[in-house]
């Protein structure tokens, strides 16, 4: 796993996947590195994920990516700093060793990193046995 990373996107994308992912944060554990976020770059996509260790939720987007890797931050904080962040591009870079710095309009906000590496290992799903469901079926 490469520790540093740097992408930019719009400030609104970033902020709906937080909250999108963050319905699995938990509130308190006692494995620290569940109250993160876990953000990996690849290619042209940023997917965060979050568990409380009995439901996972990653989800992804497009983002112009200058240097790939992964990141693990503390959620909520983190969640609050993007909501609180003004409109427009936001840059997010960063390491384990020296944090992570938030940029946006003028704003530049440096928080501290958790290693990636204490993210639980997830398990791989089989995706020819997944299934799509609109929201209203799921909640009938």
């Amino acid at each position: 796993m490469e520790s540093k990373m740097n992408f930019s996107c719009d400030k609104d994308l970033l902020s709906s996947v937080i909250s999108v992912v963050t319905k699995a944060l938990p509130q308190k554990s006692p494995i620290l590195a569940t109250e993160g976020i876990y953000i990996t770059a690849r290619g042209t996509t940023v997917t965060l994920t979050c568990t409380n260790m009995q439901m996972t939720i990653k989800s992804s987007f497009e983002a112009e990516i200058s240097t790939t890797g992964d990141i693990l931050v503390p959620g909520r904080l983190f969640s609050e700093i993007v909501r609180k962040l003004p409109q427009g591009p936001v840059t997010v870079s960063g390491d384990f060793v020296n944090g992570v710095v938030l940029t946006g309009n003028g704003s530049k906000i440096n928080i501290s990193a958790m290693n990636p590496e204490e993210f639980p290992k997830l398990p791989a799903f089989n995706k020819s046995y997944s299934y799509k469901l609109t929201q209203g079926m799921l909640k009938q």
